[in-house]
């Protein structure tokens, strides 16, 4: 069709970094605990017109100047003039509810003079005086680039920066630019209490950290947690990923600039406390289309809801209802998953189940049972899926209760026989009622009993 919408493909993708400057304190006994929300303008082809939002970054607790770690992704369609807007609120609770925060400001603006500008500058407003200014950053991002460092660091001989007790450190690590400034890459959790902490693994995209060059240094901060957003500042080090790849640093002393030009007239000062690399490695984040490229199949199991509380499969009200006109609403969601699922999976085999029914010679409901009745629950293809599932209806009691756990667990069991990366087991319950907490917990149970969990 010549008129057809033919949605534009992105230009590129670009990380955009935020940090706000001097907001509004919201809260009367501390400072405001911002968080950033980023939203798209879009206009659809029915000529609706909305902000969409793209994403969050995190909460920086008792700041007024914060620098958010969170990068947040963004389509960047180069013909297109493309409206974002940033809203900062100050978080009360940890609700996604953003009515239930304290709004601190916004801005309005085009992709466009972000990305050209590198470093976009501009005021807040949204509220009477001065609301403080927002600073954004775009990076184009590098869809190659899969590689992560894993850190495991500790740190001995901290600097002791509370009067009455040890410090309570955190790590800050910044990815230093071509212009000599620098852009927050990732913020430990603090440690409460040691001169001695041993940090969490964790792990940075490469290209964030230092722009995918191993030999490009980075920056590390160590600060002493303080509840009030006063943080202290212990010491800090330069290194680069290939400098501790090579085994050249593993070890580096913090170093306080304060304190050492202090101590020139008394040569006292040597620094502010140790920090090892106790483990170090750069790994690839493999998308799901490289382990399909590479050979992966997908196992696929559905598990149908088959209890009393979806009406009587043979009236219309039912969500089993067959009809010679219409499917079920169960066959649709049946049809719209299998049908996808099928292409990855080249012997087109999948396993069938129904769960919550009395079948034919028993006398009680089955917590799970082959959903063709028969003595196997394999099935072929979608058409296999289907046949199961009419033949079923006609032939059992719908009953209870709605349990998921035994299908879950039946899942994994299958899903642990295979440990060598060669299948995927993706599970699907078809059913009109949500997982309780109570199932959620038996399956979760079981799995760390078999010490794997489901796909």
């Amino acid at each position: 069709m010549a008129n057809a919408f033919i949605p534009a493909q992105p230009c590129s993708k670009v990380y955009l970094t935020i940090k706000a400057n001097k907001l509004r304190d919201m809260d009367t006994f501390s400072k405001s605990d911002p968080l950033c929300v980023v939203y798209q303008f879009v206009k659809h082809p029915d000529r609706n017109e909305e902000w969409i939002e793209l994403g969050r970054t995190e909460i920086v607790w008792n700041c007024l100047n914060p620098e958010f770690a969170t990068k947040i992704l963004c389509d960047y369609f180069f013909e297109e003039r493309q409206r974002v807007k940033f809203e900062l609120y100050d978080a009360d609770s940890m609700s996604s509810d953003l009515s239930k925060h304290d709004f601190l400001g916004y801005c309005d603006c085009y992709l466009a003079e972000i990305v050209s500008a590198r470093t976009y500058t501009t005021n807040l407003g949204g509220l009477r005086g001065n609301c403080g200014s927002i600073t954004i950053s775009a990076e184009e991002v590098d869809e190659g680039s899969k590689e992560q460092a894993e850190f495991h660091v500790r740190a001995t001989k901290l600097d002791r920066k509370d009067i009455f007790g040890s410090s309570d450190p955190f790590l800050r690590i910044y990815r230093i630019m071509d212009s000599g400034s620098r852009q927050l890459a990732h913020q430990t959790k603090h440690l409460t209490r040691t001169l001695n902490p041993e940090w969490a693994v964790f792990r940075v995209n490469l290209q964030i950290l230092c722009g995918g060059d191993r030999r490009r240094p980075f920056l590390i901060e160590c600060w002493d947690h303080e509840y009030d957003g006063s943080h202290q500042f212990i010491g800090s080090c330069e290194i680069s990923a290939e400098e501790i790849l090579t085994r050249t640093t593993t070890s580096i002393p913090l170093l306080n600039n304060d304190l050492f030009c202090r101590s020139l007239c008394c040569m006292a000062y040597q620094n502010s406390g140790i920090l090892h690399f106790t483990h170090f490695q750069i790994v690839k984040s493999y998308s799901f289309l490289d382990y399909i490229q590479a050979g992966t199949q997908l196992d696929f199991t559905v598990a149908v809801d088959l209890t009393a509380s979806n009406g009587d499969p043979r009236k219309s009200s039912s969500l089993h209802y067959i009809s010679s006109k219409a499917p079920s609403q169960y066959e649709v969601a049946i049809r719209a998953v299998v049908e996808i699922c099928q292409y990855y999976n080249k012997s087109k085999r999948f396993n069938a189940f129904g769960f919550g029914a009395i079948t034919p010679g028993n006398r009680k409901a089955s917590e799970v049972f082959n959903l063709n009745l028969s003595s196997t629950c394999e099935v072929f293809g979608l058409q296999g899926v289907l046949e199961a599932y009419h033949y079923c209806i006609p032939m059992v009691q719908l009953y209870g209760p709605t349990n998921f756990a035994p299908v879950v667990r039946n899942a994994a069991r299958s899903a642990s026989e295979t440990l060598d990366g060669s299948r995927y087991q993706v599970h699907n319950d078809v059913s009109q009622k949500y997982f309780s907490s109570s199932q959620m917990g038996q399956s979760r149970t079981w799995q760390k009993r078999r010490g794997r969990s489901s796909a």
